[in-house]
């Protein structure tokens, strides 16, 4: 009877680990296509993206006050 038992448990215990594994599985390949969807957004706005053109290399002057 405690064989029986045990045996039980164990088939039990195998069966909630496979089930972990099968929900982290999922969970993993669902946050792989994200991750991807995510990257592809970024280099499509990357190729329409352009700096725009300086006309002065050193920028505009700025006096600095102190304030007190």
């Amino acid at each position: 009877m405690l064989k029986l038992l045990f045996n039980i448990f164990v088939i039990y215990a195998i069966w909630q680990f496979l089930k972990m594994f099968f929900v982290v599985n999922k969970a993993q390949k669902n946050f792989n296509e994200r991750i991807n969807d995510l990257d592809s957004r970024v280099e499509k706005k990357e190729t329409h993206f352009e700096k725009p053109k300086n006309k002065g290399a050193e920028g505009e002057y700025i006096d600095y006050e102190e304030i007190k």
